[in-house]
C-alpha cells in the first residue's frame, strides 16, 4: 500500500493517516469495537513516530536479500 514511501518514517506517516480515516470510518457507522483498536494501533504509531522508532523496513520484515546461508 506504502511502496512508494521514500522512507521508512514516510510509510509510517502514510499509515497514521490511513488510521485516522479508518477510527472515523468506524466511529461514524456506530462500530466501537474495531474504532477502538484502530485507535489503539493510530496511538502506538504515532507514538512510535515521536519516540524515533522507526527502522528500516526490510529489516523489521526479516526479509533480506540473497540466498540463505
Amino acid at each position: 500500500m506504502f511502496s512508494k514511501a521514500a522512507t521508512s518514517e514516510d510509510a509510517l506517516k502514510a499509515s497514521i493517516e490511513a488510521l485516522r480515516q479508518i477510527v472515523v470510518f468506524y466511529d461514524e457507522q456506530g462500530l466501537q469495537l474495531p474504532a477502538v483498536h484502530a485507535a489503539t494501533a493510530l496511538e502506538a504509531a504515532q507514538i512510535a513516530l515521536e519516540n524515533g522508532e522507526v527502522h528500516d523496513l526490510t529489516e523489521a520484515s526479516g526479509v533480506h536479500e540473497g540466498p540463505n546461508v
